[in-house]
C-alpha cells in the first residue's frame, strides 16, 4: 500500500511538474537570445525556493554556444534543451543536499579551488574567467553545485547499492560459466618468397632465434 506524501514533498512533486511543463510553453524563449529585457526576468525552473530565470539561464548557457559553431537554429535549440534539462536534474539534486542536509565546508571548496588552479599555466585560469565572461564568484558558486551534487550522488549509491560479499559470491557461482575462457591460439607467420629461405628461417627459429 502506498503511504501518504507530505506536503513539503506534494509541493516539491507540483513544483517538478511545473518546470517540466514550462520547458515545453517557452519554445520562443529557447529559440533565440533576442529576447525582451522584461523578459529577463522569467522563471524557467523553479523547485521551492530553488529558481532559475531566463537571463540567468541564458548567461550560463554563452560560453556554451562555443562548442557548437555550426549548429543550424534547430541544433542550437537543441543543445538550449539538453542544457535546460541538465539544470532542472542539478536543481532537484541539490533540493535533495538539503533534504539530506550535505553541505560543501569553505575549507573543501578553497581545496577544490586550488586543485582546479594548479591545471592551468600562470594566468591561465584568470583567462579562462574572462572568456566564459564569469566572475571568480559565479565560477566558485558553480563549483560549489558541482560538489554538492556528486555528493548527493555518492550518498544516494552508497545507501542503495550496497553488496555483501555473499551476493558477490552467489553472483559468481550462478555466472560461473562466463568468466571461463576457452583455449587460445596466438599464431604468427613469415611470408618469404621461397621455400629455400622458409627451410633456413625454420632452421633458425628452431635453433632458438626470435621469431620477431
Amino acid at each position: 500500500m502506498t503511504g501518504r506524501r507530505s506536503p513539503s514533498k506534494q509541493r516539491m512533486y507540483l513544483n517538478i511538474i511545473t518546470a517540466a511543463l514550462t520547458l515545453f510553453f517557452l519554445p520562443g524563449c529557447l529559440d533565440s537570445d533576442k529576447v525582451e529585457s522584461d523578459d529577463q526576468g522569467q522563471i524557467v525552473i523553479r523547485v521551492d525556493h530553488h529558481v532559475l530565470t531566463l537571463e540567468e539561464f541564458n548567461h550560463d548557457f554563452e560560453p556554451l554556444k562555443m562548442n557548437y559553431p555550426d549548429a543550424d537554429p534547430a541544433g542550437l535549440r537543441d543543445a538550449r534543451i539538453r542544457y535546460l534539462l541538465q539544470r532542472l536534474e542539478e536543481i532537484l539534486i541539490l533540493r535533495r543536499a538539503e533534504e539530506l542536509d550535505i553541505h560543501v565546508p569553505t575549507a573543501e571548496l578553497d581545496a577544490a579551488v586550488d586543485d582546479v588552479k594548479k591545471d592551468y599555466p600562470e594566468n591561465g585560469f584568470q583567462e579562462m574567467l574572462m572568456t566564459q565572461a564569469v566572475s571568480l564568484k559565479a565560477w566558485e558558486q558553480r563549483l560549489e553545485r558541482q560538489l554538492l551534487v556528486q555528493k548527493v550522488i555518492r550518498r544516494e549509491l552508497e545507501e542503495k547499492v550496497a553488496v555483501s560479499p555473499e551476493e558477490i559470491s552467489q553472483f559468481y557461482d550462478e555466472h560461473r560459466d562466463e568468466w571461463r575462457r576457452v583455449d587460445q591460439v596466438r599464431a604468427r607467420q613469415v611470408l618469404l618468397p621461397s621455400e629455400e629461405q622458409a627451410v633456413a628461417v625454420r632452421n633458425q627459429i628452431k635453433d632458438g632465434q626470435d621469431f620477431a
